[in-house]
């Protein structure tokens, strides 16, 4: 009888047209940018932001919008590094804390994580509160009245057009929200949407899901095409354990953007934890066609090939592609592990799992399944070493695994 511990690492976890020929200053790019993040063309929203930043070094608004659409491209190394920026040019603005804690997260840093959390409660405290109203307070324009008003006599200068209108240091002194209702052109609904949702996710990074999602409700109630709101809706909706209320925000989300990779992926979660393995798979199947780069859903399709359908050669490829992808992640040959040891290539199974743990050397699970790799080659006292370990690091399994270390002692005797 095999002795094997699974793991079912699922990663759930983010079209406007616009003339390109107007955005010519880091204003307007910015601008086109700010507008692409929010319908999920994190793509399009990159190559503008880009530009804009070019132009412009310390825009600290294209940084921040340019983070949000790499952290929703999944590439949250680069995130974090777009975060980072904001922080020295604008250390006193909450929602990039938030931001970057989620970033972070997503890297495995939980202890980064947190530390960005609490200096978001420091500067907002608010993130701690209820889920009870939220005012927009509008700053004050510290140029009123600084200026006399001109003579009637005098000819007034035409206005400058709104797309050659670059970012004026006055506009830079604003905070990052005032920046982006006057760069962004956000409604007073959509901008209070947003910080309905900053501090939903702030709840959600902190586990607090039930506030959470109350925030993130109003923020899809103020902005229906919120696409994040609603992703990150569906996500604490799957949390709670509610999958059917998850999978109805994520179809929501693909109305508003039929490409949107992290709506497919989380969709294909859902619906994985439903026992829908066929609509998981399409989804899985959608989401790498939208993302092809992102390893975790080469994961979650590899563990529906592998446990679902027994398609090894399928299973095995969507691994070996993920390995490809992310070769600095445990998880992706502790997967590619138990493939090589369900297929009873053992040696190759202890060799993914000492990857696992040189990344991971916490990685109890590992140790676990190593062991018993290590037993079936014969090698009791290496699997006794490697029971003993993963009970050591995660007394939870010693049910399991006290089981397979009496039989592995029987054998000594």
């Amino acid at each position: 009888m095999r002795k094997f511990l699974i793991v079912a690492m699922l990663f759930a976890l983010c079209p406007f047209l616009f003339a390109q020929g107007e955005a010519d200053n880091s204003t307007s790019l910015t601008r086109l940018g700010i507008m692409k993040v929010r319908g999920g063309d994190y793509e399009g929203a990159i190559k503008l932001l880009d530009s804009a930043i070019n132009m412009d070094k310390e825009n600290t608004l294209a940084y921040f919008q340019r983070g949000r659409a790499k952290a929703g491209m999944r590439n949250y190394k680069e995130a974090v590094a777009d975060f980072d920026t904001v922080i020295k040019l604008q250390p006193d603005y909450a929602p990039v804390y938030v931001e970057r804690a989620d970033a972070k997260k997503n890297l495995g840093d939980e202890s980064g994580a947190k530390q960005d959390m609490e200096q978001a409660i420091r500067i907002d405290p608010s993130y701690l509160n209820p889920s009870e109203e939220i005012k927009i307070v509008k700053a004050p324009d510290k140029t009123a009245g600084a200026e006399k008003p001109k003579s009637p006599a005098e000819p007034a200068e035409p206005p400058k057009p709104d797309n050659k209108e670059d970012l004026s240091q006055k506009v830079k002194q604003l905070s990052l929200t005032d920046q982006l209702a006057k760069v962004g052109g956000l409604s007073e609904d959509e901008l209070l949407a947003e910080k309905y949702y900053q501090r939903g996710i702030a709840k959600m990074n902190n586990g607090n899901y039930k506030e959470a999602l109350s925030d993130l409700t109003k923020a899809v109630e103020l902005d229906p095409k919120h696409i994040k709101a609603l992703v990150d809706r569906g996500a604490t909706k799957s949390h709670l354990g509610n999958q059917k209320a998850a999978i109805a925000d994520y179809d929501e989300a693909l109305k508003i953007n039929p490409n949107f990779e992290i709506a497919y992926s989380s969709r294909g979660v859902a619906k994985e934890s439903l026992g829908d393995i066929k609509g998981a798979l399409a989804d899985y199947d959608k989401a790498i066609k939208a993302n092809p780069k992102y390893y975790a859903t080469y994961l979650n399709r590899g563990a529906i090939k592998l446990e679902k359908l027994n398609d090894f050669k399928g299973a095995s490829a969507d691994y070996n592609k993920a390995v490809e992808l992310k070769p600095d992640s445990p998880a992706v040959y502790y997967n590619r592990g138990g493939l090589k040891q369900a297929i009873n290539d053992y040696k190759g199974a202890i060799a993914d799992y000492d990857k696992a743990i040189k990344l991971e050397p916490k990685f109890a699970i590992a140790y676990a399944n190593r062991g018993t790799a290590k037993e079936y080659l014969g090698d009791i006292k290496g699997a006794l070493a490697d029971y003993e370990k993963a009970i050591q690091l995660d007394p939870s399994l010693r049910r399991t695994v006290q089981l397979w270390i009496n039989e592995a002692k029987a054998k000594l005797r």
